[in-house]
């Protein structure tokens, strides 16, 4: 298992609004080059992201699904790479304590 930890000079509502925004994944995701589709009901337990990856003219498509959602403050995804396979992938978002 590999864990990151990204600080960003955001509030965490801010970061929250970029993740449960499924139009964005590209964005934050490497690999995801592109959104097809984005489940209504994003980032519900169940909903789907339909991506692709790589660089044209070699684009797969894939989805991304929610596994578990605390809104606001964590997201579980299964994301899905074929051939490579998938990977589970959790985001959690924290405020920074003061003066650190």
């Amino acid at each position: 298992m590999s864990t990151r930890r990204r600080v960003v000079r955001a509030d965490p509502q801010q970061v929250w609004r970029v993740l449960a925004d499924g139009w964005l994944y590209p964005l934050f995701v490497v690999g995801a080059s592109r959104m097809r589709d984005v489940d209504d009901s994003w980032p519900a337990p169940g909903s789907r992201l339909h991506h692709s990856v790589g660089a044209w003219p070699a684009l797969i498509d894939d989805i991304t699904e929610v596994l578990e959602c605390d809104p606001g403050s964590r997201l579980r995804l299964s994301a899905h790479g074929w051939p490579a396979g998938r990977a589970e992938v959790e985001l959690r978002v924290t405020a920074r304590p003061e003066g650190a």
